[in-house]
């Protein structure tokens, strides 16, 4: 037990880079982890870390340890899953990492109802806008996201809505500026984005067109805050529809380019595929899907 517990701090602390965040999440001291970590490097006799006063960087060996240790994790929980899915009420931590806007438009209001359902679980969420490692980090869902850098055999994806990449710009921009006329039009505007958009001053269309405006004179990791300098002339934002589809209707922001499609996009629910699906995961899976269904 000794050994899987100094292997479980070895896994935080490469996976927070840092021995005080790892301490944060394991609830121990910072101590406790050096500790730990120095008796695992001496019960293998291999230097799995290297310090500095601000980092922590993983060395060859401890990366190919890392891994083997995430295997081991993954048993464990495999086997944590088959027992879970014995018991007839879910139990246990559910850890969800969901999109902001996905949780203001669609989970907020409803999990006390969840709650109420299961009341046995301990629900874990964070609410963010960045992309998650599913390799390194710990959720049982993801939540609102429309696309992930790895879809593999171990990672399922259940689509939840429809919605289409937009372009769009407040009426006081447009007077000001001028409405682009075709996507080459583009190229002389002003352009706001978020970080995660990657160009950030690219813009694909359906057809295969791309064009590079000039580099955003504002990046925000926010699409809710993003929408409110889009309303108030700041520039040209590319979102999706169901982010601003209030905001076409109250005018306040005009769709730009609507013969020029970009795409659809595809908001959905990740989530790791299991030997034992676990009872705690399907029930949300359905209270979410059940939950979209009702308010289409």
């Amino acid at each position: 037990m000794r050994l899987y517990t100094q292997m479980m701090t070895f896994i935080a602390v490469v996976e927070q880079q840092s021995f005080t965040k790892a301490a944060d999440k394991l609830a121990i001291t910072p101590t406790a982890v050096s500790k730990q970590i120095k008796q695992l490097e001496a019960h293998l006799q291999q230097q799995l870390l290297e310090r500095t006063t601000r980092h922590v960087k993983i060395t060859d060996m401890g990366e190919q340890f890392y891994n083997h240790c995430k295997r081991i994790e993954q048993e464990i929980m495999n086997t944590e899953g088959f027992i879970q899915a014995q018991q007839e009420e879910p139990q246990g931590r559910l850890r969800i990492l969901c999109s902001l806007f996905f949780a203001h438009s669609h989970l907020i209001d409803h999990l006390h109802e969840f709650h109420a359902h299961y009341p046995r679980l301990q629900l874990e969420i964070e609410l963010a806008e960045r992309v998650p490692d599913m390799g390194r980090e710990d959720f049982d869902i993801l939540l609102g996201f429309s696309l992930l850098p790895q879809i593999n055999a171990n990672l399922r994806q259940r689509k939840l809505l429809t919605t289409q990449y937009v372009l769009c710009a407040a009426p006081s921009y447009l007077k000001k500026y001028g409405a682009p006329k075709t996507p080459q039009d583009l190229k002389q505007h002003k352009l706001i984005n978020h970080p995660l958009r990657q160009p950030t001053n690219l813009i694909r269309f359906q057809d295969g067109t791309q064009i590079y405006m000039r580099p955003p004179e504002i990046l925000i990791n926010s699409i809710d805050d993003l929408t409110i300098l889009c309303c108030n002339g700041a520039g040209i934002l590319q979102t999706t529809e169901i982010y601003v589809g209030k905001a076409f209707q109250q005018k306040k922001l005009i769709r730009l380019l609507p013969n020029h499609p970009l795409g659809e996009v595809f908001p959905s629910l990740f989530y790791r595929h299991t030997a034992y699906e676990q009872r705690k995961v399907r029930c949300f899976i359905d209270f979410i899907v059940e939950t979209i269904s009702a308010e289409k």
